[in-house]
Parts: C-alpha cells; structure tokens; sequence
C-alpha cells in the first residue's frame, strides 16, 4: 500500500498533495502551506536532497519536514538532521511504527527510526550516549548543525542569549572543536547505520 494510502486511511491527517519531483514539492508546498511534509531526499529533479530540504524548512510557517528513506547510506541521517529534518524514519520499518512516528512528530518531538527497530528512537539519543550531553545541549547542538546563529537559537529554545553562549561553548567542548565548521565536519562523522534498498517515492503534504 502507497505511503499516501496508509496515512490518509490510518490517520486523521489531511493529505493536502503529492509531488513526484523535487521542484514540484516546492510549488506545491508554497500554494497548499501543509504543517506537515512527508519527504524522501532522492526525489526526482532539478531540487533535491538536502538542498531540497533545507528550502521545505525555511518556507514562512516552517512546516514539519520528516525523511522518509530507504538509502543504505548511514551519512545520509546525519545529513538530514544537519539539514533541518524534524524526523528520519526509514522505509523497512512497520507500519504502527511508522504511524507512530508521524503522530509523535506532529506532537514537537524529533524521532529517529532506523531499519530493524521496533520503537521510535529521540533522534537525540545518539547525541547522549557520544558526547555525554543533557538534552537541552543535545538540543542546542542540532540547531548549530542547522546553521541557527545564537540569536535564532534562543528565539527557538524560549532561552536568555547569555544561556545559549554558554550552552554553545559546553557543546565545543564535549565534542572537542572550537568552532561551528570544526563542529559539523566532527559531527558528520557519526556512526549511524540505515540498511536497506532505496526506492524513489515522491513527497506528501499533510494538514
């Protein structure tokens, strides 16, 4: 059964569109403004991938973005939460899980569910366990990764300027880097794996 299928009768989410390429989505998602855009990174078109994500990301009433993909490339998740993905679920899973995690990232949490697992996963869990980072740093580091200034990191995270310096500067420590570019070169190195054959699919938009 298509994705778009399962969400429509399994769900009480409105699907807004389909898009079979990258340019496409863009268009539609500027004329439709869906909260909620179901995404696979190897997308038909001149648009695509990360670029193609980062552009869903920073639409006016910045939608939710989750990956939805199949790629046996591990970098390919760290590239997508670098690039702004709300959640990374790839395509073996099941679908409860799956269901599940659209419904948990609707709600404000990131999830991270790779081939094989039977629950969703915080995609800031592997964030804890490498560098020994609470949450609220784990969250301060995905926001530099998505290239968020102090500025924008405090507006997002409701925090003081002064807190979110010093959040910064604890996250270049445990990670062992002094600056945001030596950050995402060390980060991009994260062991993560994501088995399985890739399928292009298309890119769906909810309400």
């Amino acid at each position: 059964m298509a994705l778009s299928s399962i969400v429509e009768s399994r769900t009480e989410i409105e699907l807004l569109g389909e898009a079979a390429s990258g340019d496409q989505a863009l268009v539609l998602a500027e004329r439709k403004r869906p909260s909620l855009i179901i995404c696979d990174l190897e997308i038909r078109g001149f648009l695509r991938g990360t670029e193609l994500l980062r552009m869903l990301k920073a639409l006016p009433w910045r939608p939710q973005v989750i990956v939805f993909s199949g790629s046996r490339d591990s970098n390919e998740v760290v590239s997508a939460l670098m690039s702004g993905a709300d959640s990374f679920v790839h395509k073996g899973i099941a679908i409860p899980e799956l269901l599940r995690a659209i419904e948990r990232t609707i709600q404000g949490e990131k999830v991270l569910l790779l081939e094989g697992e039977s629950a969703p996963k915080d995609a800031l869990d592997h964030v804890h366990r490498k560098y020994f980072m609470t949450e609220r740093e784990a969250e301060v580091l995905l926001l530099l990764l998505r290239r968020f200034s102090n500025e924008e990191i405090a507006e997002e995270l409701t925090l003081a300027r002064q807190t979110v310096k010093n959040h910064v500067s604890r996250v270049f420590r445990k990670v062992g880097v002094t600056n945001r570019r030596e950050l995402r070169c060390a980060i991009g190195d994260t062991a993560l794996t994501a088995r399985g054959r890739y399928r292009p699919q298309s890119v769906r938009m909810a309400s």
